[in-house]
């Protein structure tokens, strides 16, 4: 039934295509109007332009609207109103005015080219070819029309044919900017790269690990994108070390055609524990509809290395995830997830369902603010909280005023956890190849059934351990920045800081990635 759920919710985001997740680059504007004649009305269509540039769109489309009802076959003013429609994000009557103008005036190719690229930019690429491809029948030169094209194979994820193209628009016109940076683009998407990434953890139970991964991505298709990762976590408790060794193959497919991404990954992991080893497995389904809608399905076999006590033992589980992303980061952004999961160790599941979201950014000189609201809820279907000392001890030292001490054990299990956080993050970008961001998270009305043992005795006069639950406030919260730098077009390094606070413990994460593109810049000369 939870795989059900999580494939319900996966549909939800499916039934519209829209921009791919690669295409990075907006395309170029639209081409301007024409210059209206005399005897077209120009101040009812100077007003409706006005209006438009202004941001009233309602109201320029409601005059523009009345305009065209009387003169529908009015090239400059239906063409105003398709892009002014287009604008307003009211996609279908766009497509409808531009085709009913271009079946009036089939001569204006420039028209078609602007129609062309309003088809691009949502997504509908096939619809669009004709129109350009009869531009260059007269036009087999225009610069613009071919990095249309280009960037259609791009989008597409074809990336030997985006680069052939590219290529070829170079030699036309040397020193092209839009070209060059088309061609920049193509081969950053193209070209193999290694990243190598070293992570370090601590918390307070106590534990610290130490990750280097080393993981590289090649390109061979749209339907295959080859990944590997060496994972190598030291773990360091009490004294004592011990490490682990993960592999990982596998591969990523780009289905343009309703802009799917299928990936597949598959290793073998060996525990630090009695040198025990187990298989691991990953997939993901990604769908992106209209240009900002993701969703997201993932069913994953891992290890559990997030306590103590998991690195001296053998945890794995099987993580079921179903997210719904709005990825606008010049607009609204949020998100809503549901994750599951289950725990072979003990047959154990936990249970978790969140959201938040972001306001458009609010932006002063180099910097952008943002504020928002999140929500959480988690709990577990049993409560893995345990005495530390053997019970002979505990009834040896027993004071009722100080309690038992306890740990979860082997994995944290949340109870009844619901959280309410005021959100803060801050961008700040002061030169270009650099972003720098801060973020908060404030739980700033939380509650969960805290867990305490306690000493008792049973209907035989035994000593037995007992637990129970609290309903507590506490105030979590997490501190988290990061700073990129594009060191040149082939590489780029990023360093990750968090810290999080739970009522249970408080932990410090850092990262460090270099990742490295390669190609041959000779190509291009």
């Amino acid at each position: 039934m939870r795989l059900i759920l999580c494939l319900s919710l996966f549909l939800l985001g499916t039934f519209v295509s829209g921009i791919p997740a690669n295409a990075t680059s907006p395309l170029p504007p639209l081409p301007p109007l024409p210059l209206l004649p005399p005897q077209s009305s120009p101040d009812t269509l100077e007003l409706a332009k006005e209006l438009r540039n202004a941001g009233n769109l309602k109201a320029a489309l409601a005059l523009l609207e009345l305009y065209h009802a009387a003169h529908p076959t009015h090239l400059n003013a239906s063409w105003l109103y398709a892009q002014t429609a287009y604008w307003a994000k009211q996609k279908k009557l766009a497509r409808k005015i531009y085709e009913l103008t271009i079946w009036y005036h089939p001569e204006n190719l420039y028209l078609q080219v602007d129609y062309a690229n309003m088809l691009v930019a949502i997504g509908k690429y096939q619809l669009a070819l004709p129109y350009l491809k009869n531009f260059l029948l007269l036009y087999p030169n225009n610069v613009e029309v071919l990095q249309t094209l280009t960037r259609i194979s791009y989008y597409k994820g074809d990336y030997k044919k985006a680069l052939n193209e590219a290529l070829i628009l170079e030699d036309m016109d040397p020193g092209n900017h839009e070209t060059t940076t088309l061609l920049d683009e193509i081969q950053l998407a193209k070209s193999p790269w290694i990243g190598i990434r070293a992570n370090y953890f601590s918390d307070n139970q106590p534990l610290q690990t130490i990750s280097p991964t080393l993981e590289s991505n090649i390109w061979l298709h749209p339907l295959s994108t080859l990944r590997f990762s060496v994972k190598t976590p030291f773990f360091s408790q009490g004294g004592t070390y011990t490490n682990a060794i993960w592999l990982q193959a596998g591969n990523s497919s780009f289905i343009w055609y309703g802009n799917w991404r299928v990936t597949v990954d598959a290793g073998v992991l060996k525990y630090p524990y009695k040198n025990t080893t187990t298989w691991t497995g990953n997939f993901e389904l990604e769908k992106r509809s209209y240009r900002h809608l993701l969703t997201i399905f993932q069913a994953e076999r891992k290890p559990y290395f997030n306590t103590g006590s998991s690195t001296d033992t053998v945890v794995n589980e099987y993580h079921v995830a179903e997210t719904i992303r709005w990825d606008n980061y010049n607009s609204w952004s949020g998100e809503i997830s549901y994750n599951w999961d289950y725990f072979l160790t003990d047959y154990n599941s936990i249970y978790a369902i969140a959201g938040w979201g972001l306001t458009p950014p609010l932006k002063a000189s180099v910097f952008d603010f943002r504020l928002g609201y999140g929500i959480s809820y988690s709990t577990s279907t049993d409560d893995n909280f345990q005495p530390i000392e053997k019970k002979s001890d505990i009834i040896a030292n027993y004071d009722p005023a100080v309690g038992i001490e306890g740990i979860y054990y082997p994995y944290f299990t949340p109870n009844h956890q619901f959280i309410n956080s005021a959100l803060l993050a801050i961008g700040i970008h002061p030169v270009k190849g650099i972003d720098i961001g801060i973020s908060g998270n404030l739980g700033f009305f939380a509650k969960a059934q805290i867990p305490y043992l306690f000493l008792d005795t049973n209907q035989y006069g035994q000593f037995v351990i007992k637990k129970d639950f609290s309903n507590e406030r506490y105030f979590p919260y997490t501190i988290s920045a990061y700073a990129s730098f594009q060191l040149s077009k082939k590489v780029s390094l990023r360093a990750d800081y968090r810290f999080n606070s739970t009522y249970f413990y408080s932990e410090h994460y850092a990262g460090l990635q270099l990742k490295i593109n390669i190609w041959n810049e000779k190509k291009r000369k």
